[in-house]
Parts: structure tokens; C-alpha cells; sequence
């Protein structure tokens, strides 16, 4: 393979011997007998259905109910249909498994550092119980099963949201967050939502004057309007 990048510019860092031969990637090859990362390539580009389904069983991605076809071009290379009759839930695959599997539920799911630099993280564990804190909060309010919306800052918090979001399968929901307020109403309309998930107030570094401000000031007289 090249040494250049094609804009002609010098790689600035290449991983050592050692570091490649204990890479995923590194794993991956050998456990289906490639030699090199050009037949990689190759491979995976000739056979997209074989690679998918490879990457697949080596992530460990869990479907619930299982894939009759990695992906089904009978209409067309532009209209592809991916795993054919398969359903997953992404939060099992993004948080339960690795929180109910003692090797690695105490890694670090979760690294938040915030614009003042101060930082948080979140184990697998950790993140899997305040999901499901989330949950049965919301349930006690009468708004598991209903749409709501999200207004809030880049916070662990909103990880924790999402995931609950995935964890119930809901396919429609409106995030907003503070850079994007004024389109608050807007999205709480095209979701029909019954709640608001935010916080109390966000802090930003950028504008001082505005730092600490309350979250939902601007979106309540809004919406009082």
C-alpha cells in the first residue's frame, strides 16, 4: 500500500509490529486465514454479504430474532435490504452484555469531559443501572410508553436517555439541545411528546454571560405564548 495519503500529505503515525499483531483487526484475519490487509480489502469488497456476516459473529452482535439473509439486493445495488427479518435491540448490545458479563461490566462505557474540563465516566454497570433508574422513573410517571422530548446538554445523562430510548425500541423522538433551542416547540409538535427530559441548567464555557443559565426558561415562556 501506499506511504501517502492520495492529497499527498506524510502519515504522521504508523502502529508498530507489535501493535498490529494484537489489534482486533489483526484477530479478525487470522481467525479467516487473510495474509494481509490489501486482500482484506478485497474480500470484503467481493463478498459484502460474507464480511458483514463475519463482522457480525466476531462483534458478537446478538439479534434477537435472526437474520434469513445478511442482505437481499433484488432490488437493486441502491436499494439494499440488510438483515432480512432480523430484529436486535441496540442497548443489549451496547451496554447489557458487556454489564452483565463480570469481566467487563467495570470498564468504562461512558468518558464525559465538559467544556470547563471537568470530566465523569460511567462503567458498563453503572450506565445499566441508571438506564434502568431512567426507565422506572419514567414509568412511575406515566411515561414509559409515551413519546417524550429531550432538551438538554451533551451530558452523560443524555447517554443514559438514548439508551432508555433504544431499550424501549421507540422509533420517533425529538432531541434538542441548547445551541438548537428555538426549535424546541417545533419538534415537541412533530413528536406529540407528553414529557421533556432536561436539566436544570447548562453551562457555557464559550459565553460566560450565558454560563449556568436555566434550561427550560426560554422553551416555557415559549410555550406559554
Amino acid at each position: 500500500m501506499s506511504e501517502k495519503f492520495d492529497f499527498g500529505g506524510e502519515i504522521v503515525w504508523q502502529p508498530t509490529p507489535e501493535y498490529v499483531e494484537h489489534s482486533n483487526l489483526k484477530r479478525f484475519m487470522d481467525q479467516h486465514g487473510i495474509g494481509s490487509f490489501d486482500e482484506l480489502m478485497d474480500r470484503s469488497t467481493a463478498d459484502v454479504a460474507w464480511f458483514t456476516d463475519a463482522v457480525f459473529k466476531f462483534l458478537d452482535i446478538q439479534f434477537q430474532k435472526p437474520y434469513s439473509q445478511v442482505v437481499d439486493l433484488s432490488h437493486g445495488i441502491q436499494w439494499p435490504e440488510w438483515c432480512v427479518g432480523g430484529q436486535l435491540n441496540i442497548v443489549t448490545n451496547c451496554v447489557d452484555k458487556w454489564a452483565e458479563n463480570e469481566a467487563t461490566a467495570g470498564e468504562t462505557a461512558v468518558l464525559y469531559e465538559s467544556e470547563e474540563g471537568d470530566t465523569r465516566s460511567l462503567t458498563y454497570a453503572e450506565l445499566h443501572r441508571q438506564v434502568n433508574q431512567c426507565a422506572n422513573a419514567l414509568r412511575s410517571l406515566g411515561l414509559a410508553k409515551t413519546l417524550t422530548s429531550a432538551f438538554t446538554a451533551a451530558t452523560p445523562e443524555i447517554v443514559i436517555y438514548f439508551c432508555f430510548i433504544g431499550q424501549n425500541r421507540w422509533r420517533d423522538f425529538a432531541a434538542v439541545f441548547p445551541a438548537i433551542a428555538q426549535f424546541l416547540i417545533q419538534s415537541i409538535g412533530r413528536c406529540r411528546g407528553q414529557g421533556i427530559f432536561t436539566a436544570d441548567s447548562f453551562s457555557v464555557a464559550a459565553n460566560r454571560a450565558l454560563n449556568r443559565q436555566p434550561m427550560m426558561r426560554w422553551g416555557v415562556l415559549r410555550w406559554s405564548v
